[in-house]
């Protein structure tokens, strides 16, 4: 019996890649509230990234 309901995991969005689109968001964003959102968002990826390497 075939088992049809396997799922395949989907793998999660590397940091470095997650940097890459968060910069990517912040060039094309104009909104003040935005923007500042946008860099904490930068500066959380970028504290994972140094973390991980330690």
């Amino acid at each position: 019996m075939v088992n049809r309901h396997v799922v395949t995991k989907q793998r999660a969005p590397s940091i470095k890649e997650m940097v890459r689109r968060t910069e990517a968001l912040l060039e094309e964003e104009t909104d003040p509230k935005g923007i500042k959102q946008l860099e904490g968002y930068l500066a959380y990826w970028k504290g994972r990234q140094k973390r991980r390497k330690e």
